[in-house]
């Protein structure tokens, strides 16, 4: 449960990467990756999050814009395009109670999941795109033979 302290902390680690990969992006001159990073944490730092506080997903397209010579942030961002357009395709059916749970309420229920892994997997990559030529030289380099 997320009231336990563990998920509290999960939580807290969540948004505190996201700051840490907006913080990163904002100081390598990313402005428009820095501000969805932030949205991310926003959102994410709330006690309940509904698929329609991801309003911020068609600024995504601005991370792959800044980005588009790094790899692994720009395949994180389409994967963040893609799950977070999900739910809304899907189809919003609120009631669940009402119709009982078939496929369709199954699969709102796991891409509404999905939503807060792909945003945490958005900041990791981030953080990883923003590795400073210092972090990249302790890095061992195998010879190719």
């Amino acid at each position: 449960s997320w009231a336990s302290p563990v998920g509290w902390l999960a939580s807290i680690c969540a948004v505190a990467l996201g700051i840490w990969a907006a913080n990163r992006l904002w100081r390598d001159g990313r402005r428009a990756s820095a501000f969805v990073m932030m949205m991310g944490a926003s959102v994410l730092s709330g006690p309940v999050t509904w698929d329609h506080y991801y309003c911020f997903a068609p600024l995504v397209i601005f991370v792959i814009i800044e980005n588009w010579h790094r790899r692994v942030l720009v395949v994180a961002s389409v994967l963040a395009m893609v799950v977070y357009a999900v739910p809304w395709a899907i189809a919003r059916n609120e009631d669940f109670s009402a119709h009982g749970f078939n496929l369709k309420t199954i699969l709102i229920f796991v891409a509404r999941n999905a939503l807060g892994v792909v945003t945490v997997l958005l900041f990791a990559a981030g953080v990883y795109a923003t590795r400073s030529a210092s972090e990249l030289a302790d890095q061992p380099v195998t010879p190719v033979s």
